[in-house]
């Protein structure tokens, strides 16, 4: 496990979007705060997009920039593209779908048919060649979580053509916050956020597996515990395991500034088997500053996006605690690469 260069912004973000495209790592949006919430602090939205060439490299800002300021998509890679799907912007809710590629020296954005409503904290996943929406909220407040799947071809002229179709939903109920995960023509949505019939918040150690050949869900073994705002599996080299990385089981029920940060712990499944095992333990420094915005790190993480790049998992900023972002980005080895 190793850091790589942290972004370049003294305070980091949460909700961005990361991929490898053309060789490069590239990262952006998002949001942060000038000032926790505790103290009357206001959460600000990002536009910007950092590129990294190479992992041994500085990130650089792109002269690109996001079509607007956004964050906490359902974001998802898939070859040469990009998708980002929904999050929120200043405004409130989005029901946006870009797609992004990369053109000359920065990322170029097309549009491609919007999600039938707004949705924020959304997971997205690629499986059987179309792109997948899987739960969020239709607005931050809300007490139930969505539990509709939504899927669109992965191929953009045919996403305009052909638009969105709903899926059987989700298995489990409502879920937000989900990490989801794609290996051919099978789609995985692993733990998330729910809520009881009450509106209390209930974390979820559910493993759905949804098949794009029949179109149906089926269950398979339940997390030894919950990882809710966990990065999006990072598959192994092979394809038949992949690693949750950051997250958290339950609800700190203390004053937020007091939060004691997230687990270490990380998890591996392994697909064949249908078992889950104890993967490698995050760094966990102590908090500076409990009144910050930001936290150098490095530490376990929530609302991180996560990618593969050169064999290992790479995951970019994040949530330490409440209202305090990271500029960090982790590089830990994946099951079987190294």
């Amino acid at each position: 496990m190793a850091a790589l260069a942290p972004l370049p912004d003294e305070t980091g973000f949460a909700g961005m979007f990361a991929a490898v495209l053309d060789g490069k790592l590239w990262a952006g949006g998002g949001s942060q705060w000038d000032k926790p919430f505790w103290r009357e602090g206001k959460r600000r939205l990002s536009d910007r997009i950092y590129v990294l060439t190479q992992p041994e490299g500085a990130w650089q800002r792109s002269e690109s920039r996001l079509p607007r300021a956004a964050g906490h998509f359902a974001a998802v890679a898939d070859g040469d593209r990009v998708y980002l799907c929904g999050g929120i912007g200043p405004e409130g809710v989005l029901a946006d779908v870009i797609v992004g590629r990369v053109v000359e020296a920065g990322l170029q954005w097309t549009s491609l048919p919007p999600l039938p409503r707004g949705i924020v904290y959304a997971s997205a996943g690629m499986a059987g060649g179309r792109l997948f929406v899987v739960g969020g909220l239709f607005r931050p407040e809300d007490r139930s979580a969505s539990a509709e799947v939504w899927s669109l071809p992965g191929d953009p002229a045919a996403a305009i053509r052909d638009g969105w179709r709903r899926e059987p939903d989700l298995p489990s109920g409502g879920l937000f916050v989900a990490a989801v995960g794609g290996r051919r023509e099978r789609l995985y949505v692993i733990s998330g956020m729910g809520f009881d019939a009450a509106g209390n918040y209930l974390p979820s150690r559910s493993l759905s597996v949804f098949s794009t050949v029949d179109r149906v869900w089926r269950s398979a073994a339940v997390l030894p515990e919950g990882r809710v705002g966990a990065s999006s599996p990072c598959f192994s080299s092979n394809g038949e395991q992949f690693l949750l990385v950051g997250g958290y089981p339950t609800v700190f029920s203390g004053a937020p500034r007091e939060h004691p940060g997230f687990p270490p712990q990380t998890l591996i499944y392994d697909l064949a088997r249908d078992v889950w095992s104890l993967g490698p333990v995050l760094p966990m420094t102590p908090f500076a500053d409990r009144d910050s915005p930001t936290d150098a790190g490095p530490a376990p993480m929530v609302g991180a996006p996560a990618v593969v790049w050169e064999g290992r998992a790479i995951v970019v900023g994040g949530e330490l605690r409440p209202s305090a972002r990271s500029p960090q980005v982790l590089a830990i080895d994946l099951p079987g690469a190294r």
